[in-house]
């Protein structure tokens, strides 16, 4: 055999070997990386802390949330982007609300009816004043100010 082909053949076995390794590392850290794929409601959950505590893996709470409703559908596809598509409705200090918007702006439109839906389930989400909406069409914000009471909606889909 020829050094030309023996190198060759060392650079071969070589880039197989680092691939496979590649290969092995991925397929057992992918499920790690973000929070585990769900279709949950809230009304499955017992309580408020259990609640908060879910919705907490998927939403950062920019204030203190004492209450919440709402429908997750989250996959976790490993190390490719992940999937979502949720609206969480959540109760804070009217005094906290502006916490939930920052760097955003308003002016965005929604369809809010999901939020009124999740709304029903607790009185304590309940409003009587209009939304202020911030964000955009695929993720967005509606801030009931006077209630303390934020809905957030956002999609990948």
């Amino acid at each position: 055999m020829t050094r030309r082909r023996k190198v060759a053949l060392a650079l071969g076995v070589a880039t197989l070997a680092a691939t496979g390794l590649f290969l092995v590392s991925a397929f057992f850290v992918s499920d790690e990386d973000g929070p585990p794929t769900t279709n949950t409601d809230s009304s499955a959950l017992p309580n408020d802390a259990a609640r908060i505590a879910f919705a907490g893996q998927y939403l950062d709470f920019h204030s203190t949330v004492t209450a919440t409703a709402f429908q997750i559908t989250y996959w976790n596809n490993g190390f490719a982007p992940s999937d979502w598509d949720f609206t969480i409705v959540v109760k804070t200090a009217p005094a906290e609300i502006q916490r939930w918007t920052a760097g955003l702006k308003p002016g965005a439109s929604a369809d809010v009816r999901a939020c009124t839906m999740l709304q029903g389930r607790d009185s304590r989400l309940a409003t009587r004043s209009a939304p202020v909406v911030y964000g955009s069409n695929r993720c967005w914000r509606a801030l009931f100010a006077a209630e303390g009471v934020v809905c957030v909606s956002c999609t990948t889909l």
